[in-house]
Formats: structure tokens, C-alpha cells, sequence
């Protein structure tokens, strides 16, 4: 997946609670080059997802409980949002 040939691959999984948020590191490492991918994941609750969203000049913020576009249930263990950006 990381390289078209043998490599080393280091995986190290970090937690922040406080701000909900995982990093998954990925070093990768062959012969010639050693590169580190960061990959962020952050979880929202609506009300927190809503606030980001507004504090970032969005509004208009419509919250779904799918990508199609399902209603959005409190008991969803997904929520999408779709917003408008203010201009």
C-alpha cells in the first residue's frame, strides 16, 4: 500500500481525549527514504459540530444522520452537517 516495494512500516496510534481527537502515525521506511504520514480524526457531538462550523463562518447548518441525507436521530452514531459559508 505505502511503497511499490518491501518497506518497514511503524504504527503508533495517539489519543487526546480532552479534545477528541486520535492521530494514527504512519512511518514508512525502505532503502532510500523514510517518510511519517499523520492522519487526524476528530469526533463531533451536533452541538459541538454546530459551534465549530459558526465560529468558522458557516451558517444555514443543516445536520444529517448519513451522507444521503438521512434524518438525523439522537441516537445516530453518525452525524453529517451540510452549511453555507458566509460571504
Amino acid at each position: 500500500f505505502w511503497r511499490p516495494h518491501p518497506y518497514l512500516l511503524l504504527q503508533t496510534l495517539y489519543h487526546y481525549p480532552k479534545e477528541q481527537t486520535w492521530l494514527n502515525q504512519y512511518i514508512v521506511g525502505d532503502q532510500a527514504d523514510v517518510t511519517c504520514y499523520n492522519l487526524w480524526e476528530q469526533t463531533f457531538d451536533p452541538k459541538r459540530l454546530k459551534k465549530e462550523l459558526t465560529d468558522a463562518g458557516f451558517d444555514d447548518i443543516s445536520l444529517y444522520g448519513d451522507v444521503a441525507g438521512r434524518v438525523y436521530q439522537t441516537d445516530s452514531r453518525t452525524v453529517c452537517a451540510a452549511a453555507k459559508k458566509k460571504w
